[in-house]
Formats: structure tokens, C-alpha cells, sequence
């Protein structure tokens, strides 16, 4: 490595002959490595055959002409073409300059950069925009930054210039407001600019280096940001990839890039270089301590030379050093835990922190730090280091050189810390070390703690679902026996109602009609009087019937007189005859099957089952069967009408519109039965009944 010290180095070039030639701040530095040798060349007021101006931020050679000649972009004064003379013994200058009357001179006099295409054409980049010089006419038409213009330059100044190898109608342009797909031909600029919603546009909108690889053949551009780290830009996709110090670049601020013969980046930074391979996509970094470090980078003073070497310059001079000849360090270094502190505070333990393969705490000692170290020290302090607390993170915590890991409010449970470290040339120790850390829970929070929660919460389920099933049973055996006691009150109510419209009214009433009649014999009568009489005895002889319906409706009297066979065939031949619907009944003997108190249930239930086919059914044919076995007795009421919705019906709970269904599960529940109602729509309905019997 050469470390030669000439100021503030704004740019570097090796030319055909390896002679140096370093821009400065204050004019340009010719140094023969041969000699050891440097000329200056300075800005002489006056004289038009010095230097241009001596702020050089650009330095190149030109592969067009036979005679050597060398473009110097001076930074504020415009473009300088050196050509030698006498074999090295003398140079001529050749001055242009910004004329604000002629539009085919350079566009501006703050010359930043110049790049040579791949047809050997000299761009040139300017605070004002992007130019290229023809050779014939020596003259320069512009491209700059047009606001009203999207396909036009993204900014004014022009940072730097690149070309993929295999597209000669594409070049690639930095800004300090963007990066810049130009496409020569079209005479089009496309704009790629960073949006923070997007994570796969560019990182940052200062670009200072731009580097086409040639381990991608032309497919990707590598784009080196102020403070966005490194881009990779994949041309077919479009999409960015960012590379920063949380992937291990030294520094985001990136300088310059350069490409060795081993698919490596070296990239300058703000604190360093990083060495990037571009196969594995990894870096390693190099500082002050392995000796090819600067206090400070400058974006334009980077090159290569034709035998592989490397050259940066800063504000100390350059260093000058071949990829080669920098030797990793290939040593594996052990990582150790050198101390373990509890809320701050060392620990003594057992035996020694390093030797030791399980800590035990309890769970208020739940705030915990390792020290640690890598077993290297070529050079410690670039160290890295990576850590993990199993179960609680997620991933390997890379530290960086801090030899430090901090754990706060640890859940109690069983967890490894691990730690691995790599040496100062980035080799790691993937084995590692680790420590198994037992975090006893306080009693509440143990298992047998829990199981006897547990069983005293199931107990305690179990008791409240008795009680609560014990509580419900009753309610249902209260509301049960409200219902039967309602129905037999009704029932009672009912029969005394009929009984007395049937012995007292209507014995009144026709003992009135009887009455009327020996009136009616009376020949004594007149005519006007007797025809009175006869419209009172129809009237009366009305009532009587209708005294009697009510009582029937009321009480059935056949049930008491005739039982309850002949009872459910007078109903059925009632509602026969007042209906155009045809009814068939089928009847087996059916008396004295159930307790005599319990009949007129069995009766009402095939009165409400008729009244809700006459009601509701609107059919034409009706059928009832009434059978009898050992154990029960057994109702069938079909028909074959409309049916209905049987969502709408829940025997179990009785939802089913209509007050005549809900009083048929109610006596089922006083004679224990059971019902089903099978129903389907325009075909008809089905009521199904059993009710027990006993002997």
C-alpha cells in the first residue's frame, strides 16, 4: 500500500504511461511513481497556456486522439483539454468555457464530471446539467432540468455518469435530486426517485457514484447514496435493493465505487471502505487500523489501473493498494460470556461465567445483562458480534463491536442466550457459546398451583351447574303444574258454565216454549196475538239451540254420558257438516284408557287439531285415526292442504304461531305424551300423538 500525501485530493487518474494525476483544490498534481516525482500545475493570470482554474474535481484520458490527451473539469472556471507535447517535455492548454451568447458552448463553468460511452463519446456533468462534446466542431449541446418537462433531466446538477456494457443507448445519470435512465436516442430522461410508501424505490435522492458490474453483465447498476447507503438497481424489474450499515457498510455516506478483478465493490465512505462481494452480497469493512484509510473520501477522486490497483483520495492525499495483496484474517475466534450481571450488578457464581452452562433465577431477578468477547486480537475493536435470547428473540441480535446484551422484565420460563463473534476480517464463529437461563415462576403462576385451580374452579362449575339445572327443573315443574292446574280450572270452569246454561237456562227456556205452546192452544187467542206468540216461540226455540251449543262448546255432554269414543265421533260429524272439507275417521274404543278427569284432555286435542285444519289448512281431505296398543294411545290428524314454514315450528319449545298448538303441548305435558308435526309446502300436514296409558 502507498499512502502519498498531497492535500485535499479531489480526483485521481493513472494515465497510458502510469504517471498520477491528482486534482486538488489548488490546481492539478502530476506524480511519477518511477521518480517520485510530483509537477504542479496551477491557474497563472495571464498566461492562457496554465491551468484553467484551480479547483480540478475530474480527471480522464482520452482513448479518441493519437497524441495523449487529458480533460480536467475545473469546478467553477469550465473544461480543460492538456495535450503533451515533446514526448512528456511540455503541454498545451486548450480552454473552454460557459459563453452565455452561444448556445453550442458548454452550459456551465462548475465542470463536475466527464465519462466516456461506450462509442467514445465525452459526456460531461455540470451544476447545470448534462453535456456532450463533439470532436469535430468542438462543440457541446446540453440536457438540463426542465420543471415543466417530466421526461426531462430529474436536477440541475450532474454527480456522476455510468453505461451498462451492453446497451450503448442507455446511460445512467446521477443527480443531486435523483437518479436518471437517459435513452440517447429518444433524447428522453426516466426519472427514479425515492418515495417512503415504496420500499423498492431508491433509498435516497443524493446520488455521488453510479457502478455498472461486470459479475451481472450489464443487468444491474450499483447506486452510492449521501446517507442511503448502497443500491442495487435491477434494470429489468425497476426495483431497488438497499445495502446500509444494519447490513454491515461502514458508513450510509457513500463516496465512490469501484470494481476489482474478483467481483468485488470497494466503496469509500464518510468512515471507511467496505469491500462488497458481489456474489455472496456481503462486506467487509476496513478502517484506520489496516492502513488504507483516509480522515475523509472525496467522491470523485477514485480509479483503477490496468494492473488491478486501486486509488481513493481525501483531504490527507491518496492511498494507493491492490485488492490482492489485503490478506484476511482466516483465524475462527472462540466467543466467551466473561461476566453476568443482575440488575446491574456481577454475579458470583459457582464456577466461572465462561464455564458455566445453566443460571437459575427467580422470577423477581427477571432484569439481566452478558459481557462478552471474541478470542481474537489482531486487531479487537472491529470485532463483531451477534446474540439471542431463544424464545424471547426472535432472530440474532447483530451488535456490531458492542460486547454487551441487556434483557429487562424476562417472563419465567426456560430460555438459551447464545453468542457468536467474528474476528476483525469478518470471520465468524457460527458454533457460538451458550447459557441455559431457568426463570422460576412465583407459586401462583406453577403448575400445581394451576391443576389446583383448576380443580376448584371445576367444582365450583359443577356445583353452580346443579344448582342452576336444580333451579330450572323446578321452574319447569312450577310452570308445568300452573299450566295443568290453569287447563283443569278452565276445564272446571267450563263444565260448571255449561251445566248451568243447560239445567238452569235452558231448562227456563223451554219450560217458556212450553208454556207458549198451551197459550197457542187457547182458542180464546186473536189472531194478532197468537202470531206474537209464535215468533217468541221460534226465538226461544233459537235460543235453546243456541244455549246448547254453548254448553257443548263449553263442556262436551257426551263425554260424561256416552264417554270418549263417542265424544271425538260427535265432534268429528260437527265439524263434517259444517265444512265443504272431507273428513275420515278411523276410531278404535278408546274409554277408560286414561284417568276420567283426564279425557276431556284427549278430547280438546283432537277439537284444536280439527279447528287449526279448518282454520289454517285450507284442504280438501282430512284424515283421523285414533288407534289403541298395551302402552298407549296413539292420534293421527292428516291432511292434505297447505302446510307451512317448518322453520317456524320448535315442538321442544312450543315457538310456533298459534295459540290452539301451544294449548295441545300443554295437556301432552299433563298426560305425559308426545307430538311431531311433519309438514311440507302445498302438500299438507301431519300432527302425530302418543300418550302413554297404563294397564
Amino acid at each position: 500500500m502507498i499512502n502519498t500525501r498531497l492535500g485535499d485530493v479531489t480526483t485521481l487518474f493513472e494515465d497510458s504511461d502510469g504517471i498520477v494525476w491528482s486534482g486538488t483544490t489548488n490546481g492539478l498534481a502530476r506524480y511519477d511513481p518511477s521518480e517520485n516525482d510530483v509537477v504542479r500545475y496551477q491557474n497563472i493570470p495571464g498566461d492562457e497556456n496554465s491551468l484553467l482554474y484551480n479547483n480540478v474535481h475530474f480527471i480522464r484520458e482520452d482513448p479518441y486522439y493519437p497524441e495523449k490527451t487529458l480533460w480536467i473539469a475545473c469546478y467553477g472556471g469550465g473544461l480543460d483539454r492538456l495535450v503533451e507535447q515533446d514526448n512528456g517535455r511540455s503541454f498545451q492548454f486548450t480552454h473552454f468555457k460557459h459563453d452565455p451568447v452561444d448556445s453550442l458552448s458548454i452550459n456551465s463553468e462548475c465542470v463536475d464530471m466527464l465519462y466516456f460511452d461506450n462509442w467514445v463519446r465525452m459526456w460531461i456533468g455540470t451544476c447545470e446539467g448534462l453535456n456532450l462534446f463533439n470532436r469535430s466542431t468542438e462543440t457541446f449541446t446540453y440536457f438540463e432540468h426542465d420543471p415543466n418537462n417530466p421526461y426531462s433531466l430529474s436536477s440541475k446538477w450532474v454527480t456522476t455518469i455510468c453505461q451498462a456494457a451492453a446497451d450503448s443507448n442507455v446511460l445512467w445519470v446521477g443527480t443531486e435530486n435523483g437518479f436518471n435512465k437517459f435513452l440517447i436516442n429518444e433524447n428522453i430522461f426516466i426519472r427514479y426517485r425515492h418515495d417512503p410508501a415504496d420500499s423498492n424505490s431508491l433509498a435516497h435522492d443524493y446520488i455521488q457514484a453510479v457502478h455498472a458490474d461486470l459479475y451481472h453483465q450489464g443487468k444491474v447498476i450499483w447506486i452510492g447514496t449521501f446517507g442511503g447507503g448502497l443500491d442495487k438497481f435491477d434494470i429489468e424489474t425497476e426495483k431497488f435493493t438497499h445495502f446500509t450499515e444494519e447490513h454491515g457498510l461502514i458508513n450510509n455516506t457513500i463516496a465512490s465505487i469501484v470494481e476489482d478483478d474478483s467481483f468485488n465493490l470497494w466503496i469509500s465512505t464518510k468512515k471507511g471502505i467496505s469491500k462488497f462481494d458481489l456474489r455472496t452480497e456481503t462486506f467487509k469493512n476496513y478502517s484506520q487500523d489496516d492502513g488504507i484509510y483516509l480522515s475523509g473520501f472525496n467522491p470523485k477522486a477514485y480509479y483503477k489501473n490496468i494492473q488491478g490497483e486501486i486509488y481513493f483520495g481525501g483531504n490527507e492525499g491518496f492511498v494507493i493498494f491492490h485488492p490482492d495483496s489485503i490478506k484476511d484474517n482466516s483465524h475462527i475466534p472462540p466467543a466467551v460470556v466473561t461476566d453476568f450481571k443482575i440488575f446491574n450488578k456481577s454475579i458470583k457464581l459457582s464456577q466461572a461465567i465462561y464455564a458455566t452452562k445453566q443460571i437459575r433465577l427467580n422470577y423477581k431477578q427477571n432484569f439481566f445483562s452478558f459481557d462478552f468477547a471474541s478470542l481474537d486480537y489482531t486487531n479487537p475493536k472491529t470485532n463483531q458480534y451477534a446474540y439471542m435470547l431463544q424464545e424471547l428473540d426472535r432472530d440474532w441480535v447483530y451488535a456490531g463491536n458492542r460486547t454487551v446484551a441487556y434483557y429487562t422484565d424476562v417472563k419465567p420460563g426456560t430460555y438459551y442466550f447464545r453468542i457468536k463473534g467474528s474476528n476483525n476480517d469478518g470471520i465468524w464463529n457460527e458454533d457460538g457459546t451458550s447459557i441455559k437461563i431457568i426463570v422460576s415462576p412465583p407459586f401462583w403462576r406453577t403448575w400445581w398451583f394451576y391443576s389446583l385451580l383448576g380443580l376448584v374452579l371445576v367444582g365450583m362449575l359443577g356445583w353452580g351447574y346443579h344448582f342452576r339445572l336444580s333451579l330450572l327443573v323446578k321452574e319447569r315443574n312450577a310452570q308445568q303444574a300452573f299450566s295443568r292446574k290453569l287447563i283443569e280450572e278452565i276445564e272446571r270452569g267450563r263444565k260448571r258454565i255449561a251445566n248451568e246454561l243447560h239445567d238452569s237456562l235452558g231448562q227456563n227456556l223451554l219450560i217458556t216454549k212450553n208454556e207458549i205452546a198451551e197459550c197457542l192452544n187457547t182458542e180464546s187467542l186473536s189472531k194478532s196475538c197468537a202470531s206474537s206468540l209464535k215468533e217468541i216461540s221460534s226465538l226461544v226455540a233459537d235460543s235453546i239451540n243456541e244455549v246448547r251449543e254453548i254448553a257443548y262448546n263449553l263442556h262436551p255432554h257426551q263425554l260424561d254420558r256416552l264417554g270418549l269414543t263417542k265424544a271425538i265421533e260427535s265432534i268429528v260429524n260437527k265439524v263434517s257438516h259444517s265444512s265443504a272439507t272431507k273428513f275420515s275417521l278411523e276410531m278404535e274404543n278408546v274409554d277408560r284408557l286414561v284417568p276420567k278427569e283426564n279425557e276431556i284432555h284427549i278430547y280438546r286435542i283432537v277439537q284444536e287439531g280439527l279447528n287449526n285444519v279448518i282454520r289454517h289448512a285450507e284442504a280438501k281431505n282430512v284424515w283421523i285415526k285414533i288407534s289403541r296398543a298395551d302402552d298407549a294411545v296413539k292420534i293421527l290428524i292428516k291432511d292434505d292442504g297447505k302446510g307451512f314454514d317448518p322453520k317456524k315450528y320448535d315442538p321442544e319449545h312450543l315457538s310456533f304461531s298459534g295459540l290452539g298448538i301451544a294449548g295441545i303441548g300443554e295437556r301432552l305435558k299433563i298426560l305425559n305424551g308426545e307430538w311431531d308435526i311433519e309438514t311440507v309446502r302445498k302438500k299438507g300436514t301431519s300432527l302425530k300423538i302418543t300418550i302413554p296409558i297404563k294397564g
